[in-house]
Parts: structure tokens; sequence; C-alpha cells
């Protein structure tokens, strides 16, 4: 695979018989039979989704989601430790309405302090004007306190570095599609499908309750096909695919490259730190949330002790003396 790698784009596509190849029955994977003859045309680009299963008590699974899912998804529950993580889920879509799980007591009187079950309604994405308006404390977070029952609201200010928790009220019944996420929501984002991949046989992602899309990062793949039916093109993951092969022609000009197809791949927990490895390093680290304020406690005062002269009082003259006379050393009290 590195091999295949090390070629430029204007050396495919090329024709390969598979010598090892991935175990698996399911496609793209049963292409890479051994003894089996492949066409590779060329090596891309392509955007997932990398999501995670939500469960608290066994081991997550994870997946790479292609970004042309036709599968449907309901919004589910997001958590927010800190008011921070809400400033950072702000959408331009909508508003984000939240309750609070964990009491926060603040000693400033111009920032709020939260109890067990107030709700908050956090602002859409405005312009930098607005937002600027809004900004009357610094580091804040500026939104409205629904005050029940009658529903009044109160502009509050929420410090960014309060401890607290959050948990997001979900109001709409919508289906969304994969691509509306990626383009007017924040990831992270919690979904279920509530309608499966039709255009594929098993949809591994039907029955998840509880699913987070994470962030949408960019891999390497190769599209291939059977040497003898070209008219099903995948897309094979680079660094997720241990194959061996042997040239055997790269005079395919001939063939006529058709739409390839993707699926959702499921991956190991080293594959995922590994993905989010290599994202990481090609984007800036994100912005640190404001620490908490130092509160300097009152000093108690304690009334002045006269200094006291060295030579009024002599102190007495510890001294330790050790005697060879034994294996362990003697110790004499201070006289």
């Amino acid at each position: 695979m590195k091999d295949i790698l090390k070629r430029t784009d204007n050396d495919f596509p090329i024709v390969v018989a598979v010598i090892e190849g991935p175990r698996g029955n399911k496609q793209p994977f049963s292409l890479l039979c051994p003894s089996r003859e492949i066409v590779i045309y060329k090596k891309h680009q392509a955007k997932r989704i990398l999501a995670s299963e939500i469960k608290s008590r066994f081991q997550k699974r994870h997946f790479l989601i292609p970004t042309n899912y036709k599968g449907k998804f309901k919004r589910k529950p997001r958590e927010f430790p800190t008011a921070y993580d809400l400033e950072i889920a702000r959408s331009k879509k909508e508003e984000l309405h939240v309750i609070a799980t964990k009491a926060f007591e603040f000693p400033h009187e111009e920032q709020c302090s939260v109890s067990i079950g107030d709700q908050f309604l956090v602002p859409r994405c405005q312009t930098s004007e607005v937002d600027q308006k809004r900004k009357k404390v610094a580091n804040s977070l500026a939104c409205e306190q629904i005050l029940l029952p009658n529903k009044t609201y109160k502009e509050v200010f929420l410090p960014m570095c309060m401890e607290g928790s959050f948990v997001e009220i979900v109001h709409d019944r919508k289906q969304y599609e994969l691509w509306e996420i990626c383009k007017d929501l924040c990831m992270p984002f919690n979904v279920r499908v509530s309608i499966r991949d039709l255009s594929n046989q098993e949809d591994i992602l039907a029955g998840i309750q509880n699913l987070q899309l994470e962030e949408e990062i960019t891999d390497t793949y190769l599209l291939i096909s059977n040497f003898n039916n070209p008219t099903e093109i995948w897309e094979v993951p680079v660094h997720r695919v241990n194959m061996v092969a042997q040239l055997l022609s790269e005079d395919a000009e001939d063939i006529v490259l058709f739409p390839g197809n993707s699926i959702v791949e499921e991956i190991t927990e080293e594959q995922y730190y590994m993905v989010r490895k290599y994202e990481m390093e090609t984007k800036n680290p994100p912005p640190r949330p404001p620490k908490a304020p130092i509160i300097e406690e009152s000093k108690t005062s304690f009334s002045a002790i006269p200094a006291q002269n060295s030579w009024d009082t002599p102190r007495p003259i510890k001294s330790t003396f050790y005697l060879g006379i034994s294996d362990k050393a003697l110790w004499y009290p201070p006289m």
C-alpha cells in the first residue's frame, strides 16, 4: 500500500492482482481477496464525519460516516459542562435552550449564580457589533434566564469559567440529513438514526440509540473496482487497509470511471485516536477557556509583638555526639 501511495496521479489507473488482502466479506473488502484482479483508478482525499457511540458503562464504538450518507437523524440532547461550552455550541440557526443540573455560586454581583433547574436561552451567533453590545461583563456569556411559571425573560451573564452542568432541551422533531447538520449546526452533535440508509444492505448505524457526531475529517482513499465488473467502484481507506498486490498492467486508459460508492466504516479504538491525532496536526489548537478569578481572603490582623534581641536571652545549644565504639551511633540529648 505504501508503494501505491508513492505513485503520482499520472501513474493511474493501474491493474493489480491481490496477493494478500484484509479479512471481511463486505464490500469493498470482498474485492480484495487473494488472486482477485482489481483496477485502482486514483487516490483522492475524501471527507468523513467522525462519530462515536454514547455509552456510560461499555466500550464505545467509533465510526467514519461518508458525507453522502443517505440516512436521516433525529436530535438527542447534548450536555455542556461549562458556560464556555455553551458559547462554542452557539449556531446561526437557532437559540440554544438548556437547563442547569448543577448549582453554582458566583461572588460577583454582575454575574449570575445558578441553581438546579434554572433554564436559559443562549442567543444565536450574530454579527460582531451586536455581540460586542451584549458583552457588558468580561469573560461572561450573555443569555436570557427563563423565569417560571410566568415564562418571563431576564438578561443575565454566566461566567465562562463556571464549572456547572447544562443539558439541552430539544424542541424540534425534524429529521436531518447529514449535510444539513454539517452546514447549519455545530458539532459535536448528538443524534440517533431515524431512517436508515436504504442504499446499503446493512446499515450499522441503524441500531444505535445515542450517537455523537464529533467532527469532520479528511482522509486518503483509493478508488477501486473488480477488473471484470468496472461499473461498481468503491472507496478503500489507505491507512486502515493492509494489502499486498502485484502490478499487472499500467495500460488502463480506456476504462471509464463511474461514480464511487462509500460505506460507513467502523474503526477500532486505536484507529480512532490515530485519526484524531492526524486531524489535530493540521488544525490550530482551540482557544483556552477563561480561568476562574482568584478571590483574595481577608487576612486576620494580629497584635504586633515586639522583636526580641538575640543577645537578651541565650538560646540553648543542641549537640549530637557520635562515638565510634559501636556499629550504631549513640545520641546524647542536648545539655
